[in-house]
This record gives structure tokens, sequence and C-alpha cells, in this order.
């Protein structure tokens, strides 16, 4: 990709490389995160919308969850802060008992958040039968409770007429859920959605009766699509591994990684098709697939055709990329399922040789691959 002076800067003092300790690697994301700050109210804008199942409209359960995920972040916030001189403050028990009881109380205030770590959705129950081929999974960010992964998915099974299989990336508020993405990225931290994700993956792959299985992630869900690939990649075989396709919204993850499928074809990587959707003012985008994007051409690899909305704010999967992106109506007004939405500019895709264009979202839909999978149509071409 083509510096561009609208993205993230990444000075040459700042590319770490490979080589590098994971201490090294945590201090310098931690500094990438906080340049992200004056965008954080992006993540949420714009705030109206009129889909039922997005995150922002106002339904009993959205209100209750917001609230609670935004007092646990304000608690955290000031836990944080009062961390440091609290230890010096008290004595050393006095200290663990305090922080014991805190975490106690964040965790228990998070447990209507919480439901199954599985949870399925179809728009149609005889669309397991229809698509018996294939298998969606589906893994959520930041900042979401099991109710919303449950609409998540809905929403994915009315826009692509498939079945979906949802892992939830349980949410403990925004503080925890920041930690655990750098240690993810810096020490590979699995998770047990992670875990959870590879058996499912695993599963499905090594069935001979699956003939493809489209994974996706948003936010800090494409960084555990990530981890769980590097690990995939170095248990199971490039035949089966080459079922995957993969599509990440929102991204926080710092590496892609897609190796080539055999020694005597060298043009050829394993996973077909990735793609990476963001919007610019995204602030955990920035941090992600947009800062690493152009950092990791010089140490860790980042595979997948990029598609970026600029000057686009919002990070919610539902309200600012699904519907944004793949609009879809029942298609009885001839479109095929894709409905113009009023945003059909300023786009720009990255090719996987690192060629960029510029589109308008009309075009860059005709590019994307899941694109095709619209109104529960078939891709033209494997």
């Amino acid at each position: 990709m083509a510096k561009d002076p609208a993205l993230p800067k990444v000075p040459d003092a700042d590319r770490a490389a490979a080589s590098d300790s994971p201490l090294r690697l945590f201090v310098g994301d931690i500094a990438v995160l906080l340049a992200q700050i004056p965008y954080i109210i992006d993540a949420f804008l714009p705030l109206r919308t009129k889909d039922h199942l997005a995150e922002l409209y106002p339904t009993p359960k959205n209100i209750r969850n917001s609230i609670i995920l935004l007092v646990v972040s304000v608690l955290e916030t000031v836990v944080l802060f009062a961390l440091f001189p609290a230890f010096f403050l008290f004595p050393g028990l006095a200290f663990a008992v305090g922080i014991f009881v805190v975490f106690l109380i964040l965790y228990l205030l998070c447990l209507p958040l919480q439901g199954k770590r599985v949870v399925f959705a179809a728009q149609n129950p005889a669309d397991w039968q229809k698509f018996s081929k294939e298998r969606w999974v589906f893994v959520n960010g930041i900042m979401t409770s099991h109710y919303g992964l449950q609409r998540n998915c809905e929403r994915l099974a009315e826009t692509f007429g498939r079945p979906i299989v949802g892992v939830h990336n349980r949410s403990y508020g925004i503080i925890h859920d920041l930690i655990e993405c750098l240690f993810q990225r810096c020490f590979y931290l699995n998770t047990t959605d992670g875990r959870i994700t590879f058996a499912y993956l695993r599963d499905y792959v090594l069935d001979p009766s699956v003939e493809k299985v489209v994974l996706i992630g948003h936010s800090q869900g494409g960084l555990i699509v990530s981890l769980v690939l590097d690990k995939m990649f170095t248990t199971l075989d490039s035949e089966n591994l080459s079922k995957l396709e993969v599509y990440t919204f929102g991204s926080a993850a710092s590496h892609f990684d897609n190796p080539r499928s055999s020694a005597s074809r060298p043009q050829t990587r394993i996973i077909r098709h990735i793609e990476h959707f963001c919007n610019e003012k995204d602030p955990v985008t920035r941090w992600g697939v947009l800062y690493n994007a152009h950092k990791t051409k010089y140490d860790f690899e980042y595979h997948g055709r990029v598609f970026f909305r600029r000057n686009a704010s919002g990070h919610l999967f539902t309200q600012h990329y699904n519907d944004v992106w793949f609009p879809y109506q029942d298609g009885s007004n001839g479109t095929n399922g894709l409905t113009p939405n009023g945003n059909d500019n300023g786009v720009d895709v990255e090719s996987p040789e690192g060629d960029e264009e510029r589109q308008n979202l009309s075009n860059a839909r005709q590019i994307s691959r899941l694109s095709e999978y619209v109104g529960g149509r078939e891709p033209d071409s494997a």
C-alpha cells in the first residue's frame, strides 16, 4: 500500500523486528494504542440506526448491556489509575484483599453479559441442510455481550443466507478487553474463545463432507482468528486448510499469516481468499490492520485484500460494518440483495500484491469475494 498522510504513521524507529522481545513489542503496542485516544468517540459514530439488530438500536437488553459495560469500563479506568498509588499506600495484605474485592465486584457486574460460549443462528432451519457442505463461524469483538453476539449472528444469517456458528469472546469492560488484546498481540495469549474456535475449525476442515469453511472475525475477534490460524498452520495439512476463507471487520490483529501452499507453487497461498474491511476513523482498525499492514511489510506478514472507507467512523459490527458494506433486503427490488445506502464513495482497495486502487463502494462490492455470498448466492469462482 502506498504511503498516505491520512493513515497512521509508522516511524522507522518504531519498526520493531520480528526478533524483538515480547516486552518491547508490548511497550510499543501501548504507545500505538494510546495514539488512537482521539478517535475513541468515532468508534460509536454514527449513533442512529433503523436496524433492529444493530448494537445501538434501543431495545431494553441493548440499553441494559450498554449501561453495564459503561459502568464497568469507568470503574476499571478508576482502578487502573488508582492501582499504583494504592500499592504504596496500603500494606501488602490489605492491597491484595482490596484488589480481589474490586475484581469480584467487576466480575459480578458483568455476569448478565455472559451466556453460552457458542451460539447458533439461521434464517430458516432448512438452511442447515441446504448448506450442509459449508460451515460459517463468527468470532465477536470487544465490548460484546452474549445477547450482542446472538444478534450479530442473526444479522449475518440474514445477510448471507447461511447458518452461523458464533463463538463468544466474552467482555469484562473496555480496559480488560484492551489489556487482553495486548497480551494476545505481544505474548500470543491463548484464550478460551480461541481454543473453542480452533476446535470447531479443526473438526470442520477435517470433515470430508465439508467443502468450505468461512471464518469471520470482528475487532478482537479478528485478532483471535489470526492466532487460531497460526496454530492451524502448524498442526493441519494445507489440503484441508485450503477449505478456509477468512474475512475480518475492524480487526485488531497485528499480523495475518498465510503460508505458501507448497515449495513447488511459491505464488500460491494456503488460504485463497482473505479480506479485511476497515473504517478509517475506527480506532481499533487504526491500531490493527491499518497500522500493521504498513509496518509488517518489514517484519511479520499481513496477508489479504484490504478495503477501507476514507473518513468513515464506527467500530460496531452490525451497525457500522455489516449494514454499510452489505446492506441486504429480500432482493425483490432487483438488486440481488444489495441495496444503495448513500455511502458509495471513498473506498480504497489494496490488493494482495500491494497495489492500491480507489473505488466507490458499489465497485468495491463487486471486487469483494464475500459480497458474492449476499442473499444466499454462490461465488462465480472457486
